[in-house]
This record gives structure tokens, sequence and C-alpha cells, in this order.
């Protein structure tokens, strides 16, 4: 063989091998841009998905919220309207305490002006034993002092027995009554807000909304307390 025909040999050869490496190149990125593009196409369906997920979680979420906070205004909203009605059923119970506890001192005032009658007619009274004394004296012609002595043992000594009867059978009446019906009055009151706020041996706090609230509860001069102290079997 000739140099010639060698060196047509060793370029084909040549020309071969670089031909074959480019094809083999090219082929190697044709595959490793497919495998990208595979990679990607997972890559956005995974994404897509998770978004999806993300979505469905997030409007769970706000659903779940929602309900959350409807559940929420509409227990505030009982519980408000319950407070208020144990408010309104306080204020009426006070003010019928009010009234009640007025009607004893009323009472209490009549036992007084009675008093202060039996002690005019005491004054009216004395005034007319002094009035039966000096037509005592005229009459019968005793001294004063003899007259003074006969009349008090026939008038004065009756006298004070039958006022003193009297005045004691006005205040014992009275004080009974007046006793009575404020331990009536309070016991009923006291009972009947126990059977509505005390349920099954629990104890609501409801809170009072002013001052003027707690004063009326509390009474003029602390009176509503000092009668509720005055019952038997309270603390």
């Amino acid at each position: 063989m000739g140099i010639d025909v060698v060196l047509a040999i060793f370029f084909s050869f040549l020309i071969g091998v670089i031909f074959g490496g480019m094809a083999a190149f090219i082929s190697r990125r044709i595959m490793f841009n497919r495998q990208i593009r595979i990679a990607e196409r997972k890559a956005a369906k995974m994404m897509a998905e998770a978004r999806d997920e993300a979505r469905v979680v997030l409007d769970g979420a706000q659903d779940e919220a929602k309900r959350a906070k409807t559940t929420t205004e509409t227990e505030y909203r009982e519980r408000r309207s319950e407070l208020q009605r144990q408010e309104n059923r306080l204020s009426q119970k006070i003010e019928n305490l009010e009234r009640k506890l007025e009607s004893v001192e009323q009472r209490e005032r009549s036992l007084v002006s009675k008093e202060k009658e039996i002690d005019s007619v005491r004054t009216q009274l004395g005034e007319l034993r002094g009035r039966q004394l000096k037509q005592l004296e005229l009459i019968s012609g005793m001294s004063s002092a003899e007259a003074k002595q006969t009349l008090v043992e026939a008038v004065e000594v009756e006298m004070q027995q039958e006022t003193s009867r009297r005045l004691r059978e006005w205040e014992i009446k009275l004080k009974e009554e007046t006793d009575k019906k404020t331990q009536e009055i309070l016991s009923q009151a006291i009972q009947r807000s126990a059977s509505e706020v005390v349920v099954e041996a629990t104890v609501s706090v409801v809170p009072l909304p002013s001052d003027e609230m707690k004063g009326r509860l509390i009474g003029r001069e602390g009176r509503n307390i000092r009668a509720l102290e005055q019952l038997p079997a309270l603390t």
C-alpha cells in the first residue's frame, strides 16, 4: 500500500470517530434535555397539586373560622340576653323589696305617731288630773295635800295602769307584726332569688352594671343588709 492509501484510511477513521462522538454527544444532549423537561413537568404538577391542597386546607380553615365565629357570636348574644334577664329580675326584686320595706317603715312611723298620741293623752290626763284635784279641793274642803292624796289613790293609779296597758299592747302588737312581715318579705325574696339563680349547686355571678344598682341592693343606710342579718339561719 502506498502512503496515500494509509492516510486516506486514517482520515476516514478520524472523521468517523469525530462524527460518532458528535452523534453520541448530541444524542446524550437530547436525552438530557428530555429528562429535564420531564422533571420540570413533574415539578410543575407537584406544585399545582400542592397549591390545590393548600387552597383546600385554607378554604376549610376559613369555613371553620367562620363557623366558630358564628357560634361564638351566638353564644355571646345568648349569654348577654340571659344576663340582661337576670339583671331585670334582680332589679324587679329589689324594687319589690324596697316597696315592702317602705311599708314596714310606714308601720314604724305609725308606731311613732301612736306613741306621740299616747304622750299627748298622758299630757291631757295630767291636765285633767290637775283640774279634778282643784275641783276636789273646792267640793270637799280638803287641803291641797289631802285632795292630791285622794285623787292619786282614786284616779292616777287607774289612769296609769290603763295607759301603760294600752301602750304595751300597741308596742307589742306593732313590733310583732313588723318583725314578722319583714322576715316574711325577705325570706320570700331570698328564696325566689335562690331558686331562679342557683341551679344544681352551681353559682352564677351576675355583674352589677352600675353603682346605682349596688346602692339599691344594699338599701338606704344598709337597711337591706341589716334586715338580712337578722333573719334566722342566714349569714
